[in-house]
C-alpha cells in the first residue's frame, strides 16, 4: 500500500507538472501513453508509461513514468526503491527520458538521452535511427545534436551517437553530415538555396551487441 501511495503520488505530481507547463510557456507540448509487457527474472509483468514532454524555454524534459503489474494485480518495485540513497538517485534517473533544447527542425537542436528518430541528411544513409529497441530492458544514453545556417555560406552541422554506454566495448555507433550553401551570397532565391553536403556513419564494431553464443 505504501508503494501504490508514492507511485500514485508522483504520477500525481508528473500531471500537475504538465498542466502547469503547457499554462505558462507559449511552446507545443505532447504527452504519449504506452503499454506492452516485459520478463524481468522468470515473471511476466504488464508495463504502463506516461511519456510527457514538459517545455522550460527553450529547454524541454521528456519523462518516461512507468508501473510493472503482473497477474495478479501485484507492482513491482523496479523504478521504485527509495530505500537508500543510491536507490532513489536510479528511481529518478530512470523518469528521465532525454532532456533537449530546441526541436529538429530549430536552427539549433540538441537531444541527449533515448533517440527515437534520428536522419541524417535525406536518410539515404541513415534514417528513422532509434537506440530504444531494447527499451526499457536496455536503457541508452545518446547524443543527437544540429546547427544550422551558420555564417555567410549557411554551414550546417548535424551529428550523433548512439550509446555512451557502448564506447567500452566500442560498439558504439557515430555519425555526421555537414553541408554548406556556396551561392547562398548571391541571393538570388532559388538558386542560392543550392546545398551541398557529406554525411559519414560508422558501427565501431558492429558484433558488440552480440553474446558470445550468438
Amino acid at each position: 500500500m505504501k508503494r501504490s501511495c508514492v507511485i500514485l503520488v508522483f504520477v500525481f505530481l508528473i500531471m500537475v507538472s504538465v498542466v502547469h507547463a503547457q499554462d505558462s510557456v507559449p511552446t507545443k507540448m505532447t504527452i504519449h501513453a504506452g503499454y506492452g509487457t516485459v520478463t524481468m527474472g522468470d515473471v511476466q509483468w504488464q508495463r504502463f508509461s506516461l511519456r510527457p514532454d514538459i517545455p522550460i524555454g527553450n529547454f524541454g524534459v521528456g519523462l518516461d513514468v512507468e508501473l510493472f503489474i503482473d497477474e495478479n494485480g501485484k507492482i513491482s518495485k523496479e523504478g521504485w526503491d527509495f530505500s537508500n540513497k543510491n536507490k532513489t538517485w536510479d528511481a529518478v534517473l530512470r523518469k528521465i527520458y532525454y532532456v533537449r533544447y530546441g526541436k529538429q527542425l530549430d536552427r539549433i537542436h540538441g537531444r541527449a538521452g533515448a533517440l527515437d528518430d534520428v536522419s541524417l541528411g535525406y536518410g539515404l544513409i541513415m534514417d528513422g535511427y532509434r537506440n530504444t529497441l531494447n527499451y526499457p530492458a536496455d536503457k541508452k544514453l545518446g547524443l543527437d545534436f544540429s546547427l544550422k545556417d551558420i555564417g555567410t555560406f549557411g554551414i550546417g552541422v548535424h551529428g550523433m551517437v548512439n550509446s555512451f554506454g557502448d564506447i567500452k566495448n566500442n560498439g558504439i555507433v557515430v555519425g555526421g553530415r555537414v553541408t554548406a550553401r556556396p551561392l547562398k551570397p548571391m541571393n538570388k532565391g532559388l538558386i542560392s538555396k543550392l546545398t551541398i553536403g557529406a554525411t559519414l556513419v560508422r558501427d565501431i564494431n558492429q558484433f558488440a551487441g552480440l553474446k558470445d553464443s550468438d
